[in-house]
């Protein structure tokens, strides 16, 4: 078996800590040797409420080393679990949740596990219910029924007597300590021989000496203000504020008849189980985890009048779910019940012991967890297979590459995650992904665990090479690859305009330009793309995700109106002015919240500007007069996205460009009317009815006034809930036309394997017609080096440089370079870069040979004409040009060595030229 690290709370009085020293002890004692390390600090002065073996123990498995890669085990709340740790090789969470429902930023942490252990049925329906899509096993918790147990002294509490209940919690709403008070006060009066302990701390306040003070407090304002009693109207009510040591929780229990606790929900119930290995009979609500070890037959169920809105007043995370609403009329017969009738409670307590004994010791869980951790190993040596072996039907097929993209799998909205479902949907062709960006590795039950495995594989052949385009598009051009059918797929690089460092890669090299709308089709057009070379691939929706139903993200709505902006700081989002647009438009008085979700810092995204902001709401040092404002810079997961959309009313998306229209898709999918910018994409996709459009923002003072103008009234109207009502059934009536997932990769599928068929532009003879005419030169010398380079990368400049290393102005060689209008350069700019190229070269002004800078617009047709007026063709790092050049009857250079230079003019002008060339 791997090594097992187990992460978790350890020495703390919770019911996670408990689960953590009881499974690991399990584990130990069936010789599973674990690797303990703790998650939190230990609390104050717990170690010493443990007994000297069981605290031995557990420092052994502290202090225990990690022999080589290990399956992980997090054992805590979903939202706290850390990425895999570089050496797990499985990562697993132990978790649980108390209402209907699950957190919807929880639901991706989940999801990005290997697998999730639940406590029972319970869990295991409502989280899958939520959304969580990872392999579910059922690991119940357990009880040591050699410590807990019906023999012994009990714990002495004073002023206790006659038939006495105990509850032990946290004094949390949940927990139902206001029905507890208000049937306590319904079933008994001072005269009964009865007592309620009550052994409970503040939220929070587990070690603080006040908590009986603050705690009796509460109960009398509650028995005054919600029962119309004082304390000393019921019946007695004993308070222990103080620690009651681990040790002696035992005793604890025995002390009373009857354990009981009114809650609205628990993930397992811990205290239930404690109080039956004692023989104590326990009243429980009749709803949720506990009723995996709690019946009519070994326990009192409290009625449930249905389930209501949890609330999130003290636990943020239990907006938009539900819990229990148990009866106090009902807890109060069961309490009139069990101290009428001593004798059936006993009986109950002894039955439910025998269950606790029999049925939930530690070492049936142990075994349990130590059979799954035997198929998980078995499981990681079979995946771990490495995907590079090709199948014999793989050996003897031309491959595809996917070159880009991020190499973190949670971000599955990627255009390179979608070329990879789209291979693994067409099956039988080998395929590799080459990324720069690393991520961590996705769950072995992901779809996308494939394409992790397929990262930098190595394929006999390849047929098919596609380049996702990223930011770094907008300063560097993209490689050419050295085989196959170039596709470069533009993704939101292009959007009305093409980046000038990116027009030869488009034009002049690649095979297929992939652009996301018809508006960077027109774009790439302008620059003079073939249009049977473009393909246009709008950006899908995951219509089983986005949806209007379901989860929702974070902290609950504060407002009437929750505006939404997603996304980076940078130029074309405007975010800085989209704030105080915001801050013009609303007042501290106004029902609205501005939810801003930027990346966080680790990501390296953010601007001065945002750094400072989040720095100012985070220290509440916005003006009190401005509206509401959040910052979120958790990082987002993709299986978080649905979630975050229907958590809001109104999603902003303004700037100066929409990008390729993902964002709109998804909102409007989950019924979100959008404010976007009004440009061709946005007009497509929104049309008139499915929200508001405003102006792309301009930095003239005319234009920026008129564009502040039109997004206030925007997000004023938006407050209508009338007309966002009317614009939101819109907006999900237009979702329904737009192109799902499964069509898309489809349709991509389907692409690569008619591109497999061409031959690509290094290799076919991209020739000019018999007939085409030469391109009318401005006196040229005799020998003619035509030069088409990247102005953006210093091509162009060099090439120069290396022509007046190998020639002078006594040579009869003219280099003629294109400038290429395309690029963005001007011809003073181009002018400017080639003196200073020359500059380097050395020599004066005189000496140096003859240039042509050709400023005419290229196109297909033209450069077939200056092919055709040239003798050499200068073709650095570019096979595709070269072998045009070639196929068009010119030598080509295909160096900037000297040596290169000096050999192609001597083989095509022989004569004698210079001293210098003849050298």
């Amino acid at each position: 078996m791997r090594p097992v690290v187990w992460v978790g709370p350890v020495f703390e009085p919770t019911g996670y800590a408990d689960e953590v020293r009881g499974m690991v002890a399990a584990l130990e004692a069936d010789r599973v040797p674990v690797s303990l390390r703790s998650s939190t600090s230990d609390a104050r002065g717990f170690r010493e409420t443990l007994s000297a073996d069981h605290l031995a123990a557990l420092t052994r498995c502290v202090e225990r080393p990690v022999p080589g890669p290990f399956i992980q085990v997090q054992h805590a709340t979903i939202d706290s679990f850390a990425p895999s740790h570089e050496e797990s090789v499985y990562s697993v969470g132990r978790s649980m949740f108390e209402t209907d429902g699950l957190p919807g930023h929880w639901v991706a942490g989940a999801n990005a596990l290997d697998e999730l252990w639940v406590t029972g049925d319970f869990n295991a329906q409502t989280f899958r219910d939520a959304g969580v899509r990872v392999p579910m096993h059922v690991i119940p918790g357990g009880i040591d029924s050699q410590l807990f147990h019906p023999d012994g002294a009990p714990y002495a509490v004073p002023g206790v007597r006659g038939t006495v209940f105990l509850s032990v919690f946290e004094w949390r709403l949940r927990k139902g300590w206001d029905v507890l008070l208000r049937a306590w006060a319904e079933a008994f009066s001072p005269d009964d021989d009865v007592t309620l302990v009550i052994r409970a701390y503040p939220i929070g306040n587990v070690d603080g000496r006040r908590n009986a003070d603050i705690l009796n407090e509460r109960i009398d304002h509650f028995l005054a203000e919600a029962c119309g009693r004082r304390r000393s109207d019921v019946a007695r009510i004993v308070l222990i504020g103080e620690r009651v040591p681990a040790r002696d929780l035992p005793a604890l229990y025995r002390m009373a008849d009857g354990f009981v606790l009114p809650t609205r929900g628990e993930g397992w119930g811990r205290p239930f189980m404690e109080s039956m290995a004692c023989g104590v009979p326990v009243i429980a609500t009749n709803w949720s985890a506990h009723l995996a070890f709690l019946n009519a037959d070994n326990g009192y169920l409290i009625d449930v009048d249905g389930l209501v809105p949890a609330d999130a007043t003290e636990v943020s995370v239990y907006a938009g779910q539900r819990w229990a609403d148990p009866s106090a009329s009902h807890l109060s017969a069961l309490f009139r019940r069990v101290h009428a009738d001593r004798a059936e409670a006993r009986a109950l307590g002894a039955r439910a012991r025998q269950d606790m004994v029999t049925e939930w010791p530690w070492s049936r869980v142990g075994a349990a967890i130590g059979a799954r951790l035997k198929d998980i190993g078995r499981t990681v040596d079979a995946m771990s297979a490495p995907a590079g072996r090709a199948t014999a039907t793989e050996a003897s097929t031309a491959g595809v590459i996917v070159e880009g993209g991020s190499g973190n799998t949670r971000r599955r909205h990627s255009n390179a995650s979608e070329w990879l479902f789209a291979l693994q949907q067409r099956g039988n062709v080998p395929y590799a992904w080459r990324t720069d960006e690393q991520g961590v590795r996705p769950s072995w039950s992901s779809p996308a665990i494939e394409a992790w495995r397929h990262l930098r594989r190595t394929l006999p052949a390849v047929a098919v090479h596609v380049t996702i385009l990223d930011e770094t598009a907008l300063v560097t051009r993209p490689c050419t690859p050295s085989q196959g059918t170039w596709v470069i797929d533009t993704g939101s690089v292009v959007t009305d305009r093409v980046p000038p460092c990116l027009v030869t890669s488009l034009r002049d090299r690649a095979d297929i330009v992939v652009v996301p709308h018809d508006m960077a089709r027109a774009a790439v057009l302008a620059i003079g793309v073939d249009p049977a070379r473009i393909v246009v691939l709008p950006a899908a929706v995951d219509a089983s995700q986005f949806t209007p139903t379901g989860a929702k993200y974070g902290r609950p709505a504060t407002a009437a109106t929750r505006f939404l902006v997603i996304g980076g700081d940078r130029p074309h989002r405007a975010l800085a002015r989209v704030v105080s647009t915001y801050d013009r438009a609303f007042t501290a008085s106004d029902d609205v919240l501005l939810h801003l979700v930027l990346p966080s810092r680790r990501e390296g995204d953010l601007s001065a500007w945002s750094a400072r902001l989040m720095s100012d709401v985070s220290a509440g040092r916005r003006h009190p007069n401005l509206p509401a404002l959040w910052v979120d810079s958790s990082p987002i997961a993709y299986d978080e996205m649905p979630s975050l959309y229907r958590s809001s009313d109104v999603l902003l998306h303004v700037g100066t460009a929409t990008g390729r229209g993902r964002t709109l898709r998804e909102a409007m999918a989950c019924g979100v009317p959008v404010i976007a910018t009004d440009d061709d994409l946005s007009r497509q996709i929104v049309g008139t009815d499915a929200g508001w459009r405003v102006p792309p923002f301009a930095d003239t003072s005319a234009a920026a006034g008129a564009w502040h103008s039109t997004l206030i009234n925007a997000m004023q109207m938006a407050t209508d809930v009338s007309e966002r009502g009317k614009r939101a059934r819109a907006a999900h009536a237009r979702s329904q036309t737009f192109i799902t997932v499964g069509a898309s990769r489809r349709a991509m599928a389907e692409a690569l394997t008619h591109w497999g068929t061409l031959t690509p532009r290094a290799l076919r003879a991209d020739t000019p017609s018999a007939t085409t005419s030469r391109f009318a030169l401005q006196s040229p010398r005799s020998l003619v080096i035509l030069a088409h380079a990247d102005w953006h990368n210093g091509t162009s400049p060099a090439i120069a440089r290396a022509f007046a290393g190998a020639c002078s102005t006594d040579d009869d060689v003219t280099l003629a370079i294109c400038l290429d209008p395309a690029q963005g350069v001007s011809a003073e700019d181009a002018t400017d870069r080639l003196r200073a190229a020359m500059q380097l070269a050395g020599g004066s002004d005189a000496q140096w040979p003859d240039m042509l800078l050709i400023e005419d617009p290229l196109d297909s047709d033209t450069l077939h004409r200056l092919r055709a007026s040239a003798d050499i063709v200068v073709a650095v790092r570019d096979p595709a040009a070269a072998a045009a050049a070639r196929a068009a009857g010119c030598a080509v250079i295909d160096s900037l060595l000297p040596s290169a230079w000096h050999a192609a003019i001597a083989h095509q002008y022989p004569r004698e030229l210079s001293s210098r060339l003849s050298a």
